[in-house]
């Protein structure tokens, strides 16, 4: 009697476990279709969420601006708010040119013309680290694609 038990709790544990993994599987495969696409070019473009695990290498990032800040030095295009922790675009003052006479001559939150919190961007260049945060470095505004429709 006691070994039926133990094989029947076997085989519910084990069964149990075989689903588990199962979903688990399942879950990845849907996962990783929504966190990377296909450009026209056929170039991989990947979520501001997968960016840390492409770190020193080229890629196309898309994501939604969730915050812009210009501390006078720095203008930053967080993908999460608060933005710590996550992908972030940062346009260096000595690039600013680059993009416009206007470009970065308000300090503050969300105060910049050409890119506003809301906007579907895809940034290109190499993602390097940040405060420990995955980033790109843009220097050219060819790098950052704006897709709002």
């Amino acid at each position: 009697m006691q070994k039926v038990k133990i094989f029947t709790t076997l085989t519910i544990f084990l069964s149990l476990a075989l689903i588990s993994l199962l979903f688990f599987f399942l879950y990845q495969s849907l996962y990783k279709e929504t966190l990377t696409t296909k450009t026209n070019n056929n170039e991989s473009t990947i979520s501001y969420l997968k960016a840390a695990e492409q770190e020193g290498k080229e890629a196309s990032v898309e994501g939604q601006i969730k915050y812009v800040f210009n501390n006078g030095k720095d203008l930053l295009l967080g993908f999460n708010d608060p933005h710590a922790g996550y992908f972030k675009i940062i346009i260096k003052k000595e690039n600013w040119d680059n993009f416009g006479s206007n470009f970065g001559s308000e300090i503050g939150r969300n105060k910049e013309s050409l890119y506003k919190e809301g906007d579907k961007v895809t940034a290109n260049g190499k993602i390097q680290w940040y405060q420990g945060d995955p980033v790109i470095y843009v220097s050219n505004p060819s790098q950052i694609k704006i897709k709002n429709n």
